[in-house]
């Protein structure tokens, strides 16, 4: 029996042999280059919102005020790396915003502004409500729920994460809180 080889980047480990039938591009499965690139786009935003803050020109910046600019900024953002980012209506009120769908990947993103007070209570009740949301919709395997936190109003927030990820839902969830 061979040796199990493994892919490490940004602490996420994954079996070759576990994702051995998984699409790939350049011999990493299409679901791990997805992490890596929401991990990547996460980790720069606050950097790229600083750019559109205060834009050179002299023009109107550009800033996060909602979950619709935050899920706007990001599909834009990750149309630079997916062929195909489709949002997916939280419901029938278009002021509730939309999830996005990354079907190559077979992940599902839910973004939100972090609010003041926000707790690992209030982020699961927010995972158990996409999960249910989205139930029927095809295609995904994972939920990935991204908080935008400028404010850094959640005080630890890797601690958070590692809370989150130690939990158990009906389908594979991952956070990431950055700001």
């Amino acid at each position: 029996m061979g040796v199990d080889r493994n892919l490490v980047e940004n602490g996420v480990m994954i079996s070759r042999r576990a994702s051995s039938n998984a699409p790939r591009r350049g011999g990493v499965t299409q679901h791990v280059q997805a992490t890596l690139t929401l991990e990547r786009t996460f980790a720069r935003l606050s950097a790229v919102l600083a750019a559109l803050a205060v834009p050179p020109s002299g023009r109107q910046g550009f800033a996060v005020r909602d979950d619709g600019d935050l899920t706007d900024l990001l599909r834009a953002l990750l149309l630079l790396d997916h062929a195909v980012v489709t949002p997916m209506a939280r419901s029938a009120d278009p002021a509730q915003g939309v999830d996005l769908h990354l079907p190559a990947a077979h992940m599902l993103l839910v973004a939100h502004v972090a609010t003041p007070g926000l707790d690992l209570a209030g982020v699961r009740v927010r995972r158990d409500t996409a999960l249910a949301r989205q139930a029927t919709t095809l295609g995904w395997r994972e939920l990935a729920l991204f908080l935008f936190d400028p404010s850094g109003s959640i005080t630890n927030p890797r601690q958070m994460e590692a809370q989150f990820s130690a939990d158990s839902p009906p389908r594979p969830a991952r956070l990431w809180v950055r700001g």
